[in-house]
């Protein structure tokens, strides 16, 4: 468990509020680009019923809550696991754009949708987010120590009374 502060990096409560809303806004961008993707894109594919549809944006939307828990739990493995999962979905995304009508509003929701996980994307790997996961993971691991050791404290206040309630039967 080190504590060192280099020079770039803040102390603080409004650090660590600068990390979360920055994680809070990643969130939303992909929470909101995977329902549109998938749903625009599933659609050109697919031509299924709505709630087949929503099925599937049901467990998309799980999914990326679960991976997202893992993010506030301060693993790392689940950034890249987002990370990959955005640029999956970009390239899902890529062939249905171009089967649509290129009208007015069919442009605007390409770009959209282009956007939101390219913002995404470029938020997770910003040095805000990732100063927000390592803080994450430290409080994690301390967290997990100080259980430990609060588990070893209550092991031996067991034993010590055990121990004395035997010397106490061992007399009488």
């Amino acid at each position: 468990m080190s504590n060192d502060i280099t020079k770039d990096e803040s102390v603080g409560l409004f650090s660590y509020a600068k990390g979360m809303i920055i994680f809070l806004m990643a969130s939303l961008l992909m929470t909101v680009s995977i329902a549109l993707i998938l749903s625009f894109s599933i659609h050109e594919y697919f031509s299924l019923s709505p709630e087949i549809m929503l099925v599937i944006l049901c467990f998309a939307t799980i999914y990326f809550f679960v991976v997202n828990f893992r993010v506030v739990r301060g693993s790392f493995r689940a950034v890249k696991i987002l990370k990959y999962t955005l640029y999956i979905l970009i390239f899902f995304f890529l062939p249905s754009m171009f089967m649509r009508s290129f009208e007015i509003t069919s442009i605007a929701v390409n770009f959209i949708c282009l956007t939101f996980p390219i913002l995404s994307i470029w938020i997770i790997q910003s040095s805000i987010y990732l100063a927000f996961v390592k803080k994450q993971h430290d409080a994690v691991q301390n967290w997990k120590n100080i259980q430990a050791e609060a588990d070893i404290v209550v092991a031996q206040q067991r034993k010590s009374a055990e121990d004395i309630d035997a010397s106490k039967d061992s007399i009488n």
